[in-house]
């Protein structure tokens, strides 16, 4: 499910991690400018312990993760905002602040597009409840959270 992204604003994806049991479970946000050249950011399941993180893709890919286990069973939103050809990615719960997770490359200023995605590549039938999946205000700069939209 990608929608054009011109980075004009910022996209955001709110779900519910109480679905989240099993090793690679995952979902959050990807953006997309072509089959070499994306980014997903999220929240997974690695070795029991839920996870916040990102994979950055220009040819190859990386993968950077950090625990979260005090967000189980949270509402996760996830958030990118395009600047000066990268973008800054954010995550937060429902009882948590923002905290930036990643500043990568990102510098196609056309043809971007951003959405929702979900994948558990250990099992079959993974289901995530997305409670929402919007535009708003990019961030005024790196060093100031964005306000929360509830």
């Amino acid at each position: 499910m990608l929608a054009p992204w011109d980075g004009s604003e910022a996209v955001e994806v709110s779900f519910d991690l109480s679905s989240f049991t099993e090793l690679y479970d995952q979902a959050g946000l990807m953006l997309w400018h072509a089959e070499h050249q994306w980014i997903k950011a999220g929240v997974e399941v690695n070795d029991g312990v839920v996870h916040v993180g990102a994979v950055v893709t220009d040819q190859f890919s990386d993968w950077s993760l950090s625990p979260v286990p005090e967000w189980g069973g949270r509402i996760v939103t996830i958030r990118a905002s395009y600047h000066q050809e990268s973008v800054v990615i954010r995550a937060r719960t429902d009882e948590h602040p923002w905290r930036t997770i990643r500043v990568a490359r990102f510098a196609y200023p056309e043809h971007k597009q951003a959405g929702p995605f979900l994948c558990s590549p250990k099992r079959a039938g993974f289901e995530v409840a997305f409670t929402r999946w919007a535009y708003t205000a990019p961030d005024e700069d790196l060093h100031t959270d964005p306000p929360t939209c509830d």
